[in-house]
């Protein structure tokens, strides 16, 4: 349950930072008029390479961020002047 919990909350905030909405539309710009079979390649390899590097992100996180000494605390007040610079 804490594990469903956690993802949940992982996703909901990283959700408004991918903007699916709005990287759809800067996909559809670069790809243009691209093949079917092309547009599916790219779209699959697209998916499964950001579903890789939020995994790894998701894991590996605390640690990374251990690594180079950087607090969770401010983490979060980054990503709150990003999120609020993007609104």
């Amino acid at each position: 349950m804490l594990i469903l919990k956690s993802f949940v909350l992982a996703f909901s905030a990283l959700f408004p930072v991918i903007n699916p909405l709005g990287s759809a539309l800067l996909f559809l710009g670069v790809v243009g008029d691209a093949p079917r079979d092309e547009f599916h390649q790219l779209v699959r390899r697209l998916a499964a390479s950001t579903i890789l590097f939020l995994l790894i992100i998701e894991l590996a996180g605390g640690t990374i961020l251990a690594f180079f000494g950087i607090s969770l605390p401010v983490v979060q007040l980054a990503g709150g002047l990003v999120l609020a610079t993007m609104g």
